[in-house]
């Protein structure tokens, strides 16, 4: 019988927070990170989601710190293609 934490694993997934440099969204990327979550951290602030990602890292999980205002689609379809480019998500069951 699987235990709560490999049923709740999200060990080769990739998770995005965006506004996950700080206060709740950071609490949110540590907390899927601890499940083994690589982790995407995207704001308007850089520096902020550069800081944050080399905490995460420290939990054993990469982390991409990226420039990203949500309100500009072509800022998300970067953040997107870059993602794609450096952490390879493994795919669901049927994908």
């Amino acid at each position: 019988m699987a235990t709560v934490k490999e049923l709740m694993s999200l060990e080769g997934r990739v998770s995005i927070v965006t506004g996950g440099a700080t206060g709740i969204g950071y609490q949110m990327a540590t907390g899927l990170a601890e499940a083994g979550s690589n982790m995407v951290i995207c704001s308007r602030r850089i520096e902020a989601c550069e800081q944050a990602a080399q905490k995460l890292e420290k939990l054993g999980v990469t982390a991409l710190a990226l420039a990203c205002d949500v309100t500009k689609p072509e800022q998300v379809e970067a953040m997107k293609d870059a993602v794609m480019k450096k952490i390879r998500p493994r795919r669901c069951a049927g994908q």
